[in-house]
């Protein structure tokens, strides 16, 4: 006689049970006893169809009821994923023989502890069933839930949803890329906190971590490049790409040098660009634009024409014809209809602006609308929109002019810092990442470039000069220094203009490129805080800042 037991214990058979005589008659159940089920295995069931259906019934009920147990077993256990924590098939032999000596718990610190896996399962939640590559501790869970939350939305304007689930899929099969995720996302983690005032103990302990992430990123893609089959792989690409954005949001220019040569070198030994998938090729071209635009060089890595085929957008918004088809059914608003205007022949100074570079200013124009209308529309937004901004940089950067130090003409007043103005424009503005060092260098840069052209252009070109100090207020929020420098230059221009109120300041500014950000706490304050120190200045002679300038004054070229 052959019975199951119950998973609570051994289960006694019942003295008033009836005699089994034949195989065909039952015992009569008795109340609660609901775990176990005879079958007489020496009797012919075969004729029955009853009784086989009702074992079959039975067996697969009670293995529904314990997968069901194990389930609400697994999601109530407060155990940490680990490298010591016993995989899931030793779990699973322990239940095929449960009288097999256990694995004892190893004493763990509850501040590593994930979160709950109780919780509701999301993106936004640990992983209960330990779908990552390597084990995670809570802080990591923390760091790679702040890179899907705030540094993607950051680095892609459009489909942030889908960028997320894309990276979040690459990442749960490769350990080098994660850990680069969690070094991004530990990294701006610790900017931030440092940026707002957090205690220095908790954005030190982010810098700390971004530092061991990256150091494990590093070692993991060591390994890969030990095998000549993994050091071509997409993967690998995919790493070196993410470890080079990792050094230019930093400004790390010695190791950027190497590690983008490196990416060149590994695209070279896959066979060539396009050679990867569409979506490899992206973060390679954001990792280049990044790198070109840190250095103000042309990029080292070439465009893919067939790369740039595949963006949907991109004829309406590079090679634009008059018969385009590119209706979006509905009135554009005022507001983004009139950005870039100012860039036009009705504006005195834009007849010394380069011809390539106005060429580029309409483009550009073209582009921060539809940034601004695929924002307030998103069903005009395609597939391949984020890709947009990096072709566009590629091609910009690839236009930069040789340095000329010994010209002197008008030219060379408005065009370099106008060039620079855009490439800030795109990563203060577009991107939001004032609070790394990327774009605080960017912003000392572009001081160098302006503050020797601010006499000449507030004669020749003042609002272009107010948009363009404006932008370095924007740019430079966390940077004391060069946020005085901008505000206070800011308002002396503004006092120049006559403007008054921060309503002709917005009307101005937006004609050139500039939306109220309301995501931005502090993005509603910067106009009242330049009328108010304009308005200081009014009170005073303002004998610090006039000069008299009845010639155009001339400047050695310094970039």
């Amino acid at each position: 006689m052959h019975f199951d037991e119950t998973p609570e214990g051994k289960f006694s058979m019942p003295e008033t049970s009836t005699q089994i005589d034949d195989g065909t008659r039952r015992p009569i159940p008795q109340p609660g006893n609901r775990g176990f089920m005879f079958v007489n295995t020496k009797a012919d069931v075969s004729p029955y169809a009853s009784m086989r259906r009702e074992i079959r019934s039975f067996v697969a009920k009670k293995a529904d009821q314990r997968r069901k147990k194990e389930a609400i077993d697994r999601l109530k256990s407060y155990q940490p994923f680990s490298a010591r924590t016993p995989q899931r098939e030793e779990k699973e032999i322990e239940n095929v023989h449960p009288k097999k000596t256990q694995i004892p718990h190893p004493p763990y610190d509850n501040s590593m502890l994930p979160v709950r896996a109780s919780a509701v399962i999301s993106q936004n939640h640990a992983d209960p069933f330990h779908a990552y590559p390597v084990p995670m501790s809570n802080a990591m869970h923390v760091y790679f839930r702040h890179y899907r939350l705030y540094v993607i939305p950051k680095s892609y304007p459009f489909n942030v949803d889908r960028m997320n689930t894309w990276w979040t899929d690459r990442s749960l099969v490769s350990p080098a890329l994660l850990h680069t995720k969690l070094c991004i996302g530990a990294g701006h983690k610790a900017a931030l906190e440092s940026r707002n005032g957090v205690s220095s103990v908790a954005s030190q302990k982010s810098l700390r971590d971004c530092i061991k992430s990256r150091t494990n990123a590093i070692r993991a893609l060591n390994d890969l490049l030990q095998d000549p089959v993994t050091a071509v792989a997409e993967s690998t690409v995919l790493t070196v790409g993410s470890i080079v954005t990792i050094e230019t949001i930093n400004a790390e220019f010695a190791a950027l040098q190497t590690h983008m040569k490196g990416l060149a070198t590994l695209i070279e030994l896959a066979g060539g660009l396009d050679a990867f998938e569409y979506m490899t090729l992206s973060s390679v071209y954001h990792a280049v634009s990044g790198y070109a635009a840190l250095h103000n060089k042309p990029p080292i890595i070439p465009m893919s024409a067939k790369f740039r085929s595949e963006v949907l957008h991109e004829p309406a918004i590079f090679h634009p014809r008059p018969d385009d088809d590119y209706a979006i059914g509905f009135v554009i608003p005022p507001y983004i209809a009139t950005l870039g205007s100012r860039f036009a022949a009705s504006s005195p100074w834009y007849t010394e602006v380069s011809p390539a570079l106005k060429d580029f200013l309409t483009i550009f124009t073209r582009l921060i609308q539809h940034f601004e209308l695929g924002k307030a529309y998103p069903e005009i937004v395609g597939p391949t929109d984020n890709d947009l901004f990096p072709i566009f940089q590629h091609d910009f950067l690839s236009a930069i002019p040789a340095n000329n130090s010994t010209s002197h003409k008008m030219n060379d007043y408005i065009n370099p810092p106008l060039r620079y103005s855009i490439i800030v424009y795109l990563w203060a503005c577009v991107s939001h990442l004032q609070s790394l060092p990327i774009v605080r260098h960017m912003v000392e840069t572009f001081k160098h470039i302006l503050a020797p052209r601010v006499p000449y252009l507030l004669v020749a070109a003042p609002d272009l000069l107010l948009w363009m100090l404006v932008l370095g207020v924007l740019a430079s929020k966390g940077n004391k220094n060069t946020y005085s420098w901008f505000i206070l230059h800011s308002a002396h221009v503004a006092r120049h203009l006559g403007l008054s109120d921060r309503n002709q300041a917005r009307r101005l500014l937006g004609e050139f490129f500039y939306t109220d950000q309301p995501g931005d706490l502090g993005e509603e304050l910067w106009i009242e805080e330049v009328v108010a120190s304009s308005a200081r200045i009014c009170n005073s002679d303002g004998s610090d800042f006039d000069v008299q300038y009845s010639k155009r004054r001339e400047v050695t070229e310094p970039f």
